[in-house]
Protein backbone atom coordinates (compact mmCIF):
# COMPACT_ATOMS: atom_id res chain seq x y z
CA UNK A 1 0.00 0.00 0.00
CA UNK A 2 1.24 3.49 -0.78
CA UNK A 3 1.76 6.02 1.97
CA UNK A 4 -1.62 7.41 3.00
CA UNK A 5 -2.46 10.99 2.17
CA UNK A 6 -4.81 13.16 4.18
CA UNK A 7 -7.83 14.84 2.60
CA UNK A 8 -8.75 18.12 4.28
CA UNK A 9 -12.23 19.30 3.37
CA UNK A 10 -13.65 22.81 3.55
CA UNK A 11 -17.45 22.98 3.41
CA UNK A 12 -18.94 26.23 2.12
CA UNK A 13 -22.48 27.27 3.05
CA UNK A 14 -24.81 30.25 3.28
CA UNK A 15 -25.26 31.04 -0.42
CA UNK A 16 -27.61 30.00 -3.23
CA UNK A 17 -26.52 26.60 -4.54
CA UNK A 18 -24.75 25.63 -1.31
CA UNK A 19 -23.09 23.55 -0.08
CA UNK A 20 -19.75 23.96 -1.80
CA UNK A 21 -16.65 21.87 -1.21
CA UNK A 22 -12.90 22.41 -1.38
CA UNK A 23 -10.64 19.34 -1.10
CA UNK A 24 -6.95 19.77 -0.25
CA UNK A 25 -4.49 16.86 0.08
CA UNK A 26 -1.46 16.35 2.30
CA UNK A 27 1.49 14.01 2.82
CA UNK A 28 2.34 13.15 6.40
CA UNK A 29 5.54 14.45 7.96
CA UNK A 30 6.97 10.92 8.10
CA UNK A 31 6.84 8.55 5.14
CA UNK A 32 4.11 5.90 5.38
CA UNK A 33 2.05 7.63 8.06
CA UNK A 34 -0.52 10.37 8.50
CA UNK A 35 -0.96 11.11 12.19
CA UNK A 36 -3.23 13.23 14.34
CA UNK A 37 -0.40 15.76 14.53
CA UNK A 38 -0.23 15.86 10.74
CA UNK A 39 -4.00 16.36 10.59
CA UNK A 40 -3.92 19.20 13.10
CA UNK A 41 -1.12 20.97 11.21
CA UNK A 42 -2.88 20.50 7.87
CA UNK A 43 -6.22 21.76 9.20
CA UNK A 44 -4.54 24.78 10.82
CA UNK A 45 -2.70 25.62 7.59
CA UNK A 46 -5.90 25.28 5.57
CA UNK A 47 -7.72 27.57 8.01
CA UNK A 48 -4.91 30.13 7.74
CA UNK A 49 -5.11 30.01 3.94
CA UNK A 50 -8.88 30.44 3.82
CA UNK A 51 -8.82 33.19 6.43
CA UNK A 52 -6.11 35.10 4.55
CA UNK A 53 -8.04 35.06 1.27
CA UNK A 54 -11.56 35.49 2.66
CA UNK A 55 -11.96 38.80 0.82
CA UNK A 56 -12.18 36.78 -2.41
CA UNK A 57 -15.36 35.12 -1.17
CA UNK A 58 -18.83 36.65 -1.01
CA UNK A 59 -19.95 38.03 2.33
CA UNK A 60 -22.73 35.44 2.64
CA UNK A 61 -20.29 32.53 2.32
CA UNK A 62 -19.32 30.63 5.48
CA UNK A 63 -16.32 28.29 5.23
CA UNK A 64 -15.70 25.54 7.77
CA UNK A 65 -12.56 23.41 7.69
CA UNK A 66 -13.57 19.92 8.81
CA UNK A 67 -11.61 18.50 11.78
CA UNK A 68 -12.06 14.89 10.61
CA UNK A 69 -9.41 14.17 7.98
CA UNK A 70 -9.91 11.15 5.75
CA UNK A 71 -6.76 9.22 4.83
CA UNK A 72 -6.70 7.50 1.47
CA UNK A 73 -4.27 5.25 -0.36
CA UNK A 74 -2.78 7.48 -3.04
CA UNK A 75 -2.33 4.51 -5.39
CA UNK A 76 -5.92 3.24 -5.35
CA UNK A 77 -8.01 5.97 -3.72
CA UNK A 78 -9.31 3.51 -1.15
CA UNK A 79 -10.26 4.94 2.23
CA UNK A 80 -7.70 3.95 4.87
CA UNK A 81 -9.14 5.67 7.93
CA UNK A 82 -10.12 8.94 9.58
CA UNK A 83 -7.76 11.02 11.72
CA UNK A 84 -9.02 13.70 14.09
CA UNK A 85 -7.51 17.16 14.19
CA UNK A 86 -7.94 20.07 16.57
CA UNK A 87 -11.07 21.96 15.37
CA UNK A 88 -10.79 25.49 13.99
CA UNK A 89 -13.33 28.31 13.76
CA UNK A 90 -15.48 28.98 10.72
CA UNK A 91 -14.40 31.73 8.32
CA UNK A 92 -16.86 34.23 6.88
CA UNK A 93 -16.25 35.65 3.43
CA UNK A 94 -15.59 39.39 3.55
CA UNK A 95 -16.00 40.34 -0.10
CA UNK A 96 -18.50 43.05 -0.99
CA UNK A 97 -20.63 43.97 -3.95
CA UNK A 98 -22.30 41.52 -6.31
CA UNK A 99 -22.20 37.82 -5.40
CA UNK A 100 -20.75 35.73 -8.25
CA UNK A 101 -21.90 32.18 -7.71
CA UNK A 102 -19.97 30.44 -10.48
CA UNK A 103 -17.12 32.71 -11.56
CA UNK A 104 -14.18 34.17 -9.72
CA UNK A 105 -10.41 33.98 -9.09
CA UNK A 106 -8.62 30.69 -9.70
CA UNK A 107 -5.74 29.54 -7.50
CA UNK A 108 -3.40 27.24 -9.41
CA UNK A 109 -1.13 24.76 -7.59
CA UNK A 110 2.13 23.85 -9.33
CA UNK A 111 4.35 20.77 -8.98
CA UNK A 112 7.59 19.74 -10.68
CA UNK A 113 6.34 16.25 -11.57
CA UNK A 114 5.14 14.76 -14.84
CA UNK A 115 2.48 12.07 -15.26
CA UNK A 116 1.46 10.86 -18.71
CA UNK A 117 3.69 13.47 -20.41
CA UNK A 118 1.92 16.31 -18.59
CA UNK A 119 2.97 18.40 -15.60
CA UNK A 120 0.83 17.69 -12.56
CA UNK A 121 -1.24 20.74 -11.65
CA UNK A 122 -4.06 21.50 -9.23
CA UNK A 123 -6.81 24.13 -9.08
CA UNK A 124 -8.87 25.70 -6.33
CA UNK A 125 -11.81 27.83 -7.46
CA UNK A 126 -12.43 30.76 -5.10
CA UNK A 127 -16.20 30.83 -5.49
CA UNK A 128 -18.76 32.09 -4.66
CA UNK A 129 -16.72 35.22 -5.13
CA UNK A 130 -17.49 38.90 -4.73
CA UNK A 131 -17.22 41.62 -7.33
CA UNK A 132 -14.90 43.52 -4.98
CA UNK A 133 -12.18 40.99 -5.89
CA UNK A 134 -12.44 41.99 -9.56
CA UNK A 135 -11.58 45.06 -11.61
CA UNK A 136 -14.21 46.94 -13.57
CA UNK A 137 -12.76 45.31 -16.69
CA UNK A 138 -13.85 41.89 -15.39
CA UNK A 139 -10.36 40.66 -14.60
CA UNK A 140 -8.96 39.77 -11.18
CA UNK A 141 -7.61 42.77 -9.28
CA UNK A 142 -3.78 42.77 -9.02
CA UNK A 143 -4.16 43.37 -5.27
CA UNK A 144 -6.24 40.20 -5.03
CA UNK A 145 -3.54 38.25 -6.84
CA UNK A 146 -0.85 39.57 -4.49
CA UNK A 147 -2.84 38.66 -1.38
CA UNK A 148 -3.74 35.17 -2.58
CA UNK A 149 -0.23 34.26 -3.74
CA UNK A 150 1.27 35.43 -0.44
CA UNK A 151 -1.21 33.25 1.47
CA UNK A 152 -0.51 30.32 -0.86
CA UNK A 153 3.25 30.63 -0.29
CA UNK A 154 2.71 30.42 3.47
CA UNK A 155 0.47 27.39 2.97
CA UNK A 156 3.07 25.62 0.83
CA UNK A 157 5.79 26.32 3.43
CA UNK A 158 3.89 24.53 6.22
CA UNK A 159 6.27 22.79 8.61
CA UNK A 160 5.78 19.04 9.09
CA UNK A 161 3.22 17.63 6.65
CA UNK A 162 3.34 18.94 3.09
CA UNK A 163 0.49 19.87 0.73
CA UNK A 164 0.24 17.75 -2.41
CA UNK A 165 -1.75 17.36 -5.59
CA UNK A 166 -3.30 13.93 -5.85
CA UNK A 167 -3.30 12.45 -9.34
CA UNK A 168 -6.21 10.02 -9.15
CA UNK A 169 -5.84 6.43 -10.39
CA UNK A 170 -7.15 5.65 -13.86
CA UNK A 171 -9.72 4.17 -14.04
CA UNK A 172 -10.73 5.69 -10.72
CA UNK A 173 -12.71 2.77 -9.34
CA UNK A 174 -10.26 -0.03 -10.13
CA UNK A 175 -6.92 1.54 -11.06
CA UNK A 176 -3.81 1.36 -8.90
CA UNK A 177 -1.67 4.03 -10.53
CA UNK A 178 -2.55 7.10 -8.46
CA UNK A 179 0.19 9.31 -7.06
CA UNK A 180 0.77 12.30 -4.77
CA UNK A 181 2.98 15.21 -5.81
CA UNK A 182 4.29 17.96 -3.56
CA UNK A 183 3.22 21.50 -4.36
CA UNK A 184 6.19 23.78 -4.99
CA UNK A 185 4.53 27.03 -6.09
CA UNK A 186 1.21 28.73 -6.86
CA UNK A 187 -0.13 30.99 -9.56
CA UNK A 188 -3.24 33.01 -10.32
CA UNK A 189 -4.29 34.16 -13.79
CA UNK A 190 -5.91 37.56 -14.19
CA UNK A 191 -8.66 35.94 -16.24
CA UNK A 192 -11.75 35.01 -14.23
CA UNK A 193 -12.46 31.27 -14.11
CA UNK A 194 -15.86 29.59 -14.24
CA UNK A 195 -16.71 26.64 -11.99
CA UNK A 196 -19.23 24.27 -13.51
CA UNK A 197 -21.16 21.56 -11.66
CA UNK A 198 -23.45 18.65 -12.43
CA UNK A 199 -26.35 20.94 -11.52
CA UNK A 200 -25.65 23.33 -14.40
Amino acid sequence: MAAPIGKVQVILSGFAGAPGLINLYWNGAAAGTFTSGDATAAVAATYALINAIKACFAGNCVMQVQPSVETVDALTGQLVGIVSATPVAAVNGSGTGTVLSAEGPLLQWLTADVVGRRLVRGRTFLVPSASSALATTGTVLPATVTTVLAAAATYIATSGPSPVIWHRPVPFGTGANGSAHEIIAAGMPLTVAVLRSRRD
